[in-house]
This record gives structure tokens, C-alpha cells and sequence, in this order.
């Protein structure tokens, strides 16, 4: 006769909010570079598709572990929601243009971003900020894919468009006769 198994889910035994290990500070600084290194690489035009999606996967963290962080008010967790808006409005510019870059007022806001991003890695905890880090891999590689079936559909959509625009303009140009034409 076989044995019963219990089919739960292991609980990981974790310490109460005020006794969790934080960040080591090498975690720390290591984060704000990589923050500022995103953010200047796109603000300079030299960011690719990659550093979008590097820049957006920390953008998404921190706003998880606004979420799952009851240390945060509710300006912090306004102000990630700003940030996630932003990830949204450079990601799709990325799948109009395959251009990634910010606009003035999105590179203060992402600065400011950067700011709040660094203070909570300061002030987290590791196994929120491990939890954060894993929603974000697996909410980022279903946004990711996404989003390049949209830019390869934007990018087959416009050799069409310029197609019907230039075999446009032919057409206006017959109607209207050259200047040093004999028909003037």
C-alpha cells in the first residue's frame, strides 16, 4: 500500500518583518549603479533594446517591493506606479521607432525614480527584495514577448505604409505639371 503525500506548497520558515537580513551594502551600491547606468545610457541615446528591458525589470521590482512593503506610504508606492507609466511610455516609443530614449519631463522623472529606487534598496529586506526579483523575471519575460510581437508587427506594417505613400506622391506629382515643362 502506498503512502499519502501532501501536495502543499513547503513553507519557507521566514523571520518576523523587523529581524530579516537587508541588502549587504556591496548589494546596495552595485543596485545604484546599475539604476543610474540604465537611466544615462537611455537619456544619451545609447541604450538598446536590452538596457530597456534591464532598465524596466528594475523598474518593476522596486514597485513589487513597494507593494509588498507596508514600510512605504502611499507616495512612494504613487510614485512607482509614475515609474511603471514611464517604463510603459519608453517601451512603446522602443516599438513605434526602435528608438529607446527619454523626453525631457521622463528623464527627471526617471532621475527622481532613481532616488526612491536607491532608498528602498537601502531600507528592504532580503527575502521580500528575492520575491520582488522573481515576480519581476517572470512578469518581464510575458511583457517582453509581447512587446516584440508588437515591434515586429510595427515593423512589418511600415515598408507597406511607405509603399502606399510613395506610390501617393507619384500621382500628385502628374496632376501638377513642372514648371519648365512645355504644358506651363
Amino acid at each position: 500500500m502506498t503512502r499519502k503525500r501532501c501536495h502543499r506548497r513547503p513553507i519557507v520558515p521566514v523571520p518576523p518583518r523587523g529581524l530579516r537580513p537587508t541588502l549587504a551594502p556591496d548589494q546596495v551600491r552595485d543596485l545604484a549603479l546599475c539604476h543610474l547606468v540604465h537611466v544615462d545610457a537611455i537619456a544619451s541615446g545609447q541604450a538598446d533594446a536590452e538596457t530597456l528591458w534591464q532598465w524596466a525589470g528594475g523598474v518593476l521590482t522596486w514597485s513589487r517591493v513597494a507593494e509588498l512593503s507596508p514600510s512605504w506610504d502611499d507616495s512612494a508606492r504613487e510614485q512607482m506606479k509614475a515609474g511603471l507609466d514611464l517604463v510603459q511610455a519608453v517601451a512603446d516609443r522602443w516599438i513605434r521607432t526602435g528608438r529607446v530614449g527619454f523626453t525631457g519631463p521622463e528623464l527627471v522623472a526617471a532621475r527622481q525614480l532613481v532616488e526612491l529606487q536607491d532608498a528602498m534598496a537601502e531600507a528592504v529586506d532580503r527575502p521580500t527584495a528575492i520575491r520582488a526579483a522573481d515576480w519581476s523575471e517572470a512578469t518581464l519575460s510575458r511583457v517582453r514577448l509581447a512587446a516584440m510581437q508588437r515591434r515586429q508587427q510595427a515593423l512589418a506594417s511600415q515598408p507597406a505604409e511607405r509603399l502606399a505613400t510613395d506610390q501617393a506622391q507619384p500621382a500628385q506629382a502628374d496632376e501638377t505639371p513642372h514648371p519648365y515643362s512645355r504644358a506651363a
